[in-house]
């Protein structure tokens, strides 16, 4: 586990606009925050930096005591889960959940002691040999965070990872979701636009509206984007 710091961070497009000016924030080792604003008013472009899958134009970005700007992705100890969470639907569970440790070379002793761990934590071993495909939302969405769990990460981003999800699971996967942080003790990042879901839930908000976290310049950000975090 890790804290995360942003500091003056730039992001502009090739055509000049600007997604992100001059954020700073931190979050600090073992914490929830919740980034929340409008579409278009940044979001994303944060992740993506702070994933690697873009690059900073001004700006540092440190995970832990280390500076990530030039790092790819697989080296900065991050797990990601994105709007559309990357699961292999033809493949089961249990070979979706392994499949990060055996990229990496993991041992096969290793990778069956971790797997089980994980999909006991998520409560996957009575689905881990379906296929993803035959699976519900909710399994899905389990399954994704299995993936990005069992790489022990230090920092878990989470890009409005509900936003295709059937609204019926909403409850309960956020739920699952705060009670898994308490349990492990993970950093997370979850940008939102709708926070009263994760506030419903448990996850303290701290408002900023006084002094706002600004995302980025330009139209999309006049209504004010805000960070708002809590420990739970």
């Amino acid at each position: 586990m890790a804290s995360l710091t942003l500091k003056h961070v730039d992001r502009a497009f090739p055509n000049g606009y600007e997604a992100v000016k001059d954020l700073n924030f931190q979050i600090e080792d073992g914490e929830f925050v919740i980034l929340t604003g409008p579409s278009g008013s940044g979001k994303s472009a944060v992740m993506r930096m702070i994933a690697g899958l873009d690059e900073v134009k001004n700006g540092e970005i440190w995970i832990g005591d280390k500076l990530v700007n030039s790092l790819p992705p697989e080296e900065r100890g991050i797990a990601m889960i994105f709007q559309n969470y990357t699961v292999y639907p033809r493949m089961t569970v249990l070979k979706n959940v392994e499949l990060g440790l055996r990229l990496r070379g993991i041992d096969e002793k290793e990778i069956g002691k971790r797997t089980l761990e994980v999909l006991e934590l998520l409560d996957l071993v009575e689905v881990r040999f379906a296929k993803v495909k035959n699976l519900s939302d909710l399994w899905k969405h389990r399954t994704a965070l299995a993936r990005a769990m069992i790489l022990e990460p230090d920092v878990i981003l989470m890009d409005e990872p509900l936003r295709n999800v059937s609204p019926k699971f909403h409850n309960q996967l956020t739920q699952e979701l705060v009670e898994l942080q308490e349990r492990t003790g993970v950093t997370i990042l979850y940008a939102t636009k709708n926070v009263e879901e994760m506030a419903e839930e448990g996850v303290k908000c701290n408002e900023t509206d006084e002094n706002p976290e600004r995302l980025c310049s330009g139209d999309p950000c006049d209504s004010g984007t805000a960070v708002r975090s809590g420990k739970l």
